[in-house]
């Protein structure tokens, strides 16, 4: 009988362990942010699920910062030769007249031949390299006129980095390598700038 009474003793505790050791722990919430992002189409994308970060985890960002990507500058900036800058930055505008590039023509790396408008692109290495030219506020003419390419880094479709690289016509920019593809050395040269100025 004493035997019986210690073993439904210790049933009882062990069901008591289990039964507490299932009960869910009741789990702390984090915020939520729910960020709208244009893309490059001008389709409005809803990002969730992301996690508030404390402002003493926050990097500064702004003009004049060094960086390697365009994710490391304030929104309204880019990642222009290594630096945080607005592409209006990059042209004086202070003037009665004004021009606007209309189309760029390219060379790149492999010999390819690429005219391109302003707001458009094109890609190489199969679509691992996209590279675009942005488009540029009205600027003053007679300046030597600065083109901004906007480089994508790409793997199996999804954007790795973007940084931008300003060149003039003439211009050969440097080598720009591949975080996964190591086979990538590209380059572009702009070969020619067609502007229309008012």
């Amino acid at each position: 009988m004493k035997n019986n009474l210690i073993i439904i003793v210790i049933s009882f505790f062990l069901v008591s362990i289990l039964l507490f050791s299932c009960v869910p722990e009741v789990a702390k919430e984090e915020p939520v942010l729910r960020v709208e992002v244009r893309n490059k189409v001008n389709k409005t994308e809803v990002v969730t699920g992301a996690t508030q970060t404390t402002p003493s985890t926050v990097k500064a960002k702004g003009s004049g910062s060094q960086c390697d990507d365009n994710s490391k500058c304030a929104a309204s900036e880019k990642c222009v030769d290594g630096m945080c800058k607005t592409i209006a930055s990059l042209y004086e505008t202070n003037c009665e007249k004004k021009c606007t590039i209309k189309q760029v023509t390219l060379m790149t790396n492999d010999g390819e031949k690429v005219t391109v408008r302003s707001g458009e692109g094109n890609y190489a290495y199969a679509g691992a390299m996209g590279y675009d030219v942005l488009k540029t506020p009205q600027y003053c003419p007679g300046t030597d006129v600065v083109v901004p390419l906007e480089i994508e880094k790409v793997t199996t479709g999804k954007v790795l980095g973007t940084e931008v690289i300003a060149l003039k016509k003439g211009e050969k920019g440097s080598v720009i390598t591949h975080p996964t593809i190591t086979r990538v050395q590209f380059t572009l040269e702009v070969k020619d700038i067609k502007e229309e100025c008012a």
